[in-house]
């Protein structure tokens, strides 16, 4: 009974704190500041993300096949190395004590996501039905970031990747073979083990026509 009143005194105690704190001193408001520059930077760096994304797409897109625009096709693809490369919250240290070091901190935080979600985007929209069709017609092996958004998105399996026509019915075979071993018990597995020796023998002892 003590150690149950202790707890309940350590509860009627923590409610009152937390009354205090939060209702009689408003620190509520605190919170409901904090959300509302949540939104404000989650929403002015999603559009300025979209923007600079969608245009570093398209200038790797034409770049692929115009002299002019090659010089601006490295400088996006160095620009989404590093900006992915360098985590977000150097890249917040950075823009807030050299680069925008006389900004206020939420336009600091809007430009500095909207910038680093902006590489993001570049490398989703970037990948386009050209992409595939290098891959399919040239022979070209995508990268492993890339084979498992192509995987993904397709919703096929791995090994459609890596086997012909000719070996998927085999394989497959050999899928539906592996689950019913899997859910056999150990006396099943010795009756299937001695009845593929028992074939294996066989065969070896086949005279050839």
């Amino acid at each position: 009974m003590e150690v149950l009143q202790s707890i309940g005194q350590f509860f009627a105690r923590w409610l009152a704190q937390l009354e205090t704190t939060f209702v009689e001193k408003q620190r509520y408001l605190l919170l409901v500041d904090g959300l509302k520059n949540t939104l404000i930077i989650t929403a002015g760096a999603l559009v300025i993300g979209v923007v600079i994304g969608s245009l570093v797409a398209m200038i790797k897109y034409c770049g692929q096949d115009s002299r002019l625009l090659r010089p601006l096709c490295w400088l996006c693809s160095v620009y989404t190395t590093v900006i992915r490369g360098v985590p977000v919250v150097v890249q917040l240290l950075i823009f807030y004590f050299l680069i925008l070091k006389s900004s206020d901190g939420l336009v600091v935080g809007i430009v500095t996501f909207g910038i680093n979600s902006g590489a993001y985007v570049a490398e989703l929209v970037g990948k386009t039905d050209r992409t595939i069709m290098n891959i399919e017609n040239k022979g070209q092996h995508p990268s492993f970031n890339l084979f498992f958004k192509l995987v993904t998105l397709f919703d096929i399996s791995v090994d459609q990747f890596f086997y012909t026509e000719g070996n998927r019915g085999g394989d497959s075979c050999r899928k539906h073979i592996d689950v019913l071993l899997d859910s056999m018990n150990e006396k099943e597995l010795v009756v299937m083990e001695a009845t593929a020796e028992g074939l294996k023998k066989a065969r070896e002892t086949e005279v050839p026509e």
